[in-house]
């Protein structure tokens, strides 16, 4: 299997108007995962600690002066393509993960509308594994990629009307179809390597009991294959949608001092 590694730099831009105190950076940063391996390089001072199955870091700066100042995280990545096998796995074993099953801000599961749309893409599935299959094919085939939907993030029901999106609308429509389905399912916030750059990128992952979470995206090109992820995908962080996903970043510092921040990944 390919591996790809990256070196990954995140500079944080914040612009204080009047001395802080403190001042408290939080952000969620790559997991370690059977696919891939994060290890944080700078700073060394930073404090990491688990949020479900989130790594989330904290770093605290103390009597900063007014003006702009720099927040700067260094990442080794190393993630390899994956091809997980799946045998077979029954509906009730997919219960455990009942939290992934109920709807969700941006994932109307239980809408009859998904339903009906679920019923139908996954009509000539014979198990829990054909049937997501058939959801995140349902979604790349009959949704057009529109990058004018990129400053939002819709809702699977919005989607599914409007049969159009991003990375984001291809993986709530995906994630509720499963769920409608009887197949936990969750929202995968993460980076994707193309042409050189690393950029935002969503995907899906779906519960397949003994065998754990298999991802699947919806998005790329190619047709969507379960249990399938390039090497050029990075996992940041797993959530019930995009609206539960921990902050990709946050500052915590007093209000009247913080006017501007801004983040950039290369």
């Amino acid at each position: 299997m390919k591996h790809m590694k990256y070196r990954i730099r995140i500079t944080y831009t914040l612009e204080l108007t009047q001395p802080t105190r403190t001042l408290t950076l939080t952000t969620a940063i790559p997991q370690t995962t059977w696919r891939q391996r994060a290890l944080l390089k700078e700073p060394k001072e930073a404090k990491l600690k688990c949020m479900g199955s989130n790594r989330i870091l904290e770093l605290t700066a103390r009597s900063i002066p007014e003006g702009v100042h720099e927040f700067k995280l260094e990442l080794e990545v190393e993630a390899r393509a994956s091809r997980a096998k799946v045998g077979g796995v029954s509906y009730e074993e997919l219960k455990a993960e009942g939290r992934y099953l109920a709807s969700s801000p941006l994932v109307e599961a239980d809408s009859p509308e998904i339903a009906e749309a679920a019923k139908k893409a996954a009509s000539e599935a014979k198990s829990p594994f054909e049937a997501a299959q058939a959801a995140a094919s349902w979604v790349y085939e009959n949704l057009e990629y529109d990058i004018a939907y990129a400053p939002t993030s819709e809702s699977a029901l919005t989607v599914l009307k409007a049969r159009r999106g991003t990375c984001d609308e291809f993986a709530h429509l995906t994630i509720a179809l499963c769920r409608a389905l009887g197949i936990p399912a969750r929202y995968v916030l993460g980076y994707l390597e193309a042409k050189g750059e690393l950029g935002p990128h969503a995907w899906v992952e779906v519960y397949m009991g003994k065998w754990k979470w298999i991802p699947v995206d919806p998005t790329p090109e190619t047709p969507p294959t379960l249990g399938c992820l390039s090497g050029s995908h990075i996992k940041l962080a797993t959530a019930e949608d995009h609206s539960k996903v921990p902050r990709a970043s946050a500052i915590t510092a007093p209000s009247k001092a913080l006017s501007n921040i801004s983040s950039k990944v290369e």
